[in-house]
């Protein structure tokens, strides 16, 4: 459901507050502040690989005005984000277990995220710590590319790094719901940004990352990790920025990557949980005389403007599939 074109899926907690829209304050262009960390005690992030796409895709378009913070400590949290509408984060998350709860069997957690001492080590900042630095400065809305930082536990509906964004008053955050891999969390990104960049809505942003990772990074499991958080109503939480980008290229060429990531997923009905290929591109569907499963294990790759593959019950596609 989440790759499909018709369907939003979009977490919107119950909130009493109003919803201001995320539209830059006194200019045309977004500023983005991104801060990046890899602590050195923890399982090494291509963070410098994530610093290159991102300046790719915030210097591309002119509506973003960036700023990227390698290696980010909490001092940087607590004095660096003033004025800047959204912010980015990419590193370590996790939800820290605190306890058992009143309630047999439950578990009570926080979220929060590791950032960098001054010496590389790992520095945890709480979710709550985070949310109140951020809305105090004027952001608006958060993108984490860190594991678990859409997760909450067992018994508190704000016990994660995205509820306490909204919970202090952000309109939008992208969060991570379970573990993600390195290289989606970067496809993600990309695709969610460019989308943006395009005036497309924050929730057809995040199913354009979805499909980013199912098909740029064969991520055929993790494409459901991305979790939307939002207190507005209908997604368009840049208005002015959406006007500008409405009739544009850019725009166009989006949303016919969009239009061509889904027609690779819906091509052939494949199953590619054991697969490590890129499957079929430009095709409709695959079809054999007998028999309901091809097991090709390993072999070419389909490629081209074939609408139909017809086997004669033998095996025609590449990568260890079954189809």
């Amino acid at each position: 459901m989440a790759l499909d074109k018709s369907v939003s899926i979009v977490r919107q907690p119950a909130s009493t507050r109003t919803v201001d829209e995320l539209d830059p304050e006194g200019g045309d262009r977004l500023r983005v502040l991104a801060a990046l960390a890899s602590p050195a005690d923890k399982p090494r992030l291509d963070i410098d690989k994530e610093q290159a796409a991102l300046q790719s895709v915030f210097s591309a378009s002119p509506l973003f005005q960036s700023r990227l913070l390698m290696h980010a400590t909490a001092n940087d949290m607590m004095t660096g984000v003033e004025g800047y509408d959204l912010f980015h984060f990419a590193g370590h998350g996790a939800l820290e277990s605190t306890g058992m709860s009143p309630t047999p069997g439950k578990r009570e957690a926080a979220g929060l995220l590791l950032l960098e001492t001054a010496e590389h080590g790992s520095a945890a900042i709480s979710a709550e710590v985070l949310a109140v630095a951020l809305n105090g400065r004027g952001v608006r809305a958060a993108v984490f590319g860190a594991c678990h930082s859409a997760a909450s536990d067992d018994v508190n509906d704000w016990s994660g790094v995205s509820e306490a964004m909204i919970k202090a008053g952000l309109v939008a955050v992208v969060g991570m719901q379970f573990a993600v891999r390195d290289d989606s969390a970067i496809s993600f990104m990309l695709r969610f940004y460019t989308a943006l960049a395009a005036g497309l809505t924050i929730d057809e942003a995040v199913q354009a990352g979805r499909l980013a990772m199912f098909v740029a990074a064969r991520d055929v499991r993790g494409f459901g990790t991305p979790v939307l958080t939002l207190r507005d109503s209908d997604g368009v939480i840049m208005p002015k920025l959406a006007e500008q980008t409405g009739g544009s290229s850019e725009r166009a060429n989006v949303t016919e990557h969009v239009r061509q990531s889904r027609e690779v997923v819906s091509a052939a009905r494949i199953d590619m949980r054991y697969s490590r290929g890129s499957i079929v591109h430009n095709s409709g569907t695959v079809t054999q005389h007998f028999g309901s499963e091809i097991n090709i294990q390993g072999g070419d790759y389909v490629k081209g403007e074939k609408k139909e593959i017809n086997t004669g019950g033998g095996a025609y596609i590449g990568g260890n599939v079954n189809v």
